[in-house]
C-alpha cells in the first residue's frame, strides 16, 4: 500500500484509526474480514473489508462511519445492505485519506445490524523507490492491514501464481491450484497495523549481463531496465585489481525487498537490491561474494573487509557510498584506506594459500582459518601496513586490546632476534607461536633460541679463526626445529666439541714443525688423514671428524720422536760400518808372521 502503511510493519497503527473510533464509540463490528487480491498482471491489487456494524450506544443515532484508506486508493465504493452508497472523501493527510459511508437508514440503538462492504484498489504499483508497495509477475510486496472497529479481524491475502515467499510472518500459508492464500487472525489492537507480504518468482524477470571480468547480471521483475547503469562493470573492473583470487562463477542481482538492508542474499551467488540501490551498494555485494570461499572463522570481519574495499574503490572512482553498520566497519576503513592494489593482492593470496606472517625456512605451520590475529599479522607483516594494529584496535573490545599489547611487545622482540640471527630463518617452533598469538610460549622459546644465535656466532667465529666454515649442519636443525631446540642444542654441541679437535690438527699441519717432526711425518700418509677429516667436516660427521682429527694430533705430536729414531738410526750404522772398517784396515795393517 502507500508508503504511509509501510511505517505501520514496525508495529504502530495510524493516528487516524484511533481517532476514527474515537468519533464513533459506539459503532462496532461483531465480526470483520479484509480479502486482498493481489493481479500481478495489471500491478494492482484490490481490497475489500466486509463488516457487520452494530450501535451499541445507548442514547446515540448513526448516519454512517469514517473509514481510513492509503491517499492512493483508487475506486472508492461501498454497499450497506446489499445496497450501493455512495462513499465521500472527507480529508486527506500525511499518510492516509478518510473517507465518509453513509447508511441508508439512519443507525438507532434498536436498529438491527447492517452489512457492510467497502471497496478500493491500488494499482500502477511498477516500482517506486519510496514505496513498498510493488505488484507484477516477478515480485508481490504489500502492507495489508484489516480493520475491525472494536472488533477481531481476519487478513486474507490472495495471490495468483508460482511464487517464493520471503516475508510472511504472522500468516497462515496455504497453496493453492491458482497460487497462494495467506491468512492471519489480527486482533483489536492488530486493527490497522499493517502485516508486510514479500513473495518473489525470480523466473519471471528480465535479466541483463553486465560487461567486465566477472559474469555479473542485473535482473528486474517489471521489465527491460537500466537499473545499476554501466558504472558497476567499470568499478568491477577496478575490483579484479584489488581482489587477485579466484573470482565467483556469477553474480546475480536482483531488484527486490531487502527488509531496510542494503541487500538480501537470496540464494548462493544471487542478491536482492532495493530499487534504489547504487554500483556501489552492488559492488559491495560482489566483493562479499568474492571474499566468500576464504575461510574466515568471523563473518562479519569477511564481510567488513570485502564491503570496504568495495567502497574505497567507489570513493576513488567519484561514487558516493552510503555508511555501513558492523561489528569491523571502523578498522576496515581505516585499512581499506591506506592499502592499494598491490597491498590487497599480497594480503588476500597470503590468506588464501594459508600463509602466515612468519614464514621460512622448514614450515611446519598452515592456517586453515583466518581469525582477527591473522588477519592483523598478514596486513601488518606481509602487507606492511604498520598502523595495522592500531587500526585494529579501531574495533577490537578491552580483552582483543590486551592481546594486541601483548603481541606488540612480543613482535619487538621477535623482530630484533630475526635480525641478528640472519641469515639463519627462526625455528618454526618460535615462528608457529607467533602466529598463533602464544605469547608467553614465545618468550620462553625466545631466549633459547637467542642463546643458540650467540652460541652460533662464537662459533663462527672460532672456526673463521681456523680458516674454516661451519656449514648448513646446525643451521638445517635451527631452521627445522617445530617441537623442541634440544635436537639443535645437541648439534650444535657436537660440531663445537669437533671444531676444537679439527681445529688443533689443522693447527699442526700448517705450523713450522722442524726437521725431526717432518722426518718423523715422513710415510704417514697425513694429507690423506687431513683430507679424510676435513671431508668429514663438511659432510657434518662431527664425531668421525673428531676422532680422524685426534688420530693426526696423535701422529703430529709423536712424530718428534720418531724422527729423532729416524735421524739416530743411519748415524747409529754409520759408526758401526766406520767401527767395521777400522777394525779391518787394522787386521791389515799388522805384519806379517814369521812362521809364515
Amino acid at each position: 500500500m502507500a508508503a504511509a502503511f509501510v511505517l505501520s510493519t514496525l508495529g504502530s497503527a495510524p493516528v487516524s484509526a484511533q481517532e476514527v473510533e474515537s468519533r464513533a464509540p459506539g459503532l462496532v463490528a461483531a465480526e470483520a474480514v479484509t480479502t486482498v487480491t493481489v493481479d500481478p498482471a495489471s500491478a494492482s491489487f484490490a481490497v475489500q473489508h466486509t463488516y457487520r456494524l452494530s450501535n451499541t450506544a445507548s442514547d446515540e443515532t448513526f448516519t454512517g462511519f469514517f473509514e481510513i484508506f492509503p491517499p492512493t486508493a483508487l475506486d472508492v465504493t461501498a454497499s450497506v445492505g446489499g445496497v450501493s452508497t455512495t462513499a465521500v472523501s472527507v480529508s486527506v493527510s500525511a499518510g492516509f485519506a478518510e473517507w465518509f459511508v453513509p447508511f441508508h437508514e439512519a443507525l438507532t440503538p434498536d436498529s438491527s445490524p447492517v452489512d457492510v462492504v467497502v471497496r478500493w484498489r491500488a494499482s500502477g504499483l511498477t516500482g517506486d523507490p519510496n514505496a513498498f508497495d510493488r505488484v507484477s509477475e516477478g515480485v508481490v510486496s504489500i502492507a495489508p492491514y484489516a480493520v475491525g472497529r472494536g472488533a477481531e479481524a481476519e487478513l486474507i491475502v490472495e495471490i495468483p501464481g508460482d511464487y517464493d515467499v520471503v516475508v510472511a510472518d504472522g500468516y497462515d500459508l496455504t497453496r493453492t491450484d491458482t497460487g497462494l492464500e495467506l491468512r492471519a487472525h489480527r486482533s483489536i489492537e492488530e486493527q490497522y497495523v499493517a502485516l508486510p507480504v514479500v513473495v518473489e518468482a525470480p523466473d519471471q524477470y528480465v535479466r541483463r549481463p553486465i560487461d567486465g571480468p566477472i559474469d555479473v547480471t542485473v535482473a528486474t521483475p517489471d521489465g527491460p531496465s537500466d537499473w545499476l547503469g554501466d558504472d558497476l562493470g567499470f568499478l568491477v573492473e577496478e575490483l579484479a585489481r584489488w581482489v587477485p583470487i579466484d573470482r565467483p562463477e556469477a553474480i546475480e542481482f536482483r531488484q527486490g525487498y531487502t527488509g531496510g538492508a542494503d541487500l538480501r542474499r537470496a540464494e548462493e551467488g544471487a542478491f536482492v537490491l532495493p530499487l534504489d540501490a547504487s554500483p556501489a551498494v552492488a559492488l559491495r555485494a560482489i566483493a562479499i561474494a568474492w571474499l566468500d570461499p576464504l575461510p574466515f572463522s568471523d563473518p562479519a570481519l569477511r564481510t567488513d573487509y570485502a564491503a570496504a574495499l568495495a567502497d574505497r574503490i567507489s570513493t576513488s572512482q567519484g561514487v558516493a557510498v552510503s555508511p555501513r553498520f558492523g561489528r569491523w566497519v571502523i578498522a576496515m576503513t581505516a585499512l581499506a584506506s591506506v592499502s592499494d592494489a598491490d597491498i590487497t593482492a599480497t594480503v588476500l593470496t597470503s590468506l588464501e594459500g594459508g600463509v602466515t606472517a612468519y614464514g621460512g625456512t622448514g614450515d611446519t605451520f598452515v592456517a586453515d582459518v583466518i581469525d582477527w590475529r591473522r588477519f592483523t599479522d598478514v596486513y601488518e607483516v606481509l602487507g606492511g601496513i604498520e598502523s595495522t594494529s592500531d587500526a585494529m584496535r579501531l574495533s577490537a573490545d578491552d580483552d582483543q586490546r590486551t592481546e594486541l599489547d601483548h603481541r606488540a611487545e612480543a613482535l619487538e622482540a621477535y623482530r630484533a632476534l630475526e635480525i641478528r640471527a640472519a641469515p639463519w630463518s627462526l625455528p618454526p617452533l618460535l615462528r608457529d607461536a607467533m602466529a598463533t598469538w602464544r605469547f608467553d610460549d614465545v618468550a620462553a622459546i625466545q631466549e633459547e633460541v637467542s642463546d643458540l644465535v650467540v652460541a652460533r656466532d662464537e662459533m663462527v667465529e672460532a672456526a673463521a679463526t681456523a680458516e674454516l666454515e661451519i656449514g648448513p649442519h646446525v643451521q638445517e636443525h635451527f631452521e627445522t626445529a617445530s617441537t623442541s631446540m634440544d635436537p639443535t642444542r645437541a648439534r650444535y654441541e657436537a660440531q663445537r666439541e669437533a671444531l676444537d679437535h679439527v681445529a688443533e690438527a689443522l693447527r699442526l699441519d700448517t705450523g713450522d714443525r722442524g726437521l725431526l717432526s717432518t722426518l718423523g711425518m715422513a710415510g704417514r700418509d697425513a694429507a690423506d688423514q687431513l683430507a679424510r677429516m676435513q671431508d668429514l667436516w663438511v659432510e657434518g660427521a662431527f664425531t668421525e671428524a673428531a676422532a680422524a682429527a685426534d688420530h693426526l694430533i696423535e701422529d703430529y705430536e709423536s712424530s718428534v720422536g720418531r724422527g729423532t729414531l729416524r735421524l739416530l738410526g743411519p748415524l747409529a750404522a754409520l759408526v758401526v760400518v766406520m767401527a767395521m772398517v777400522r777394525q779391518l784396515l787394522a787386521r791389515r795393517s799388522q805384519p806379517a808372521s814369521v812362521d809364515a
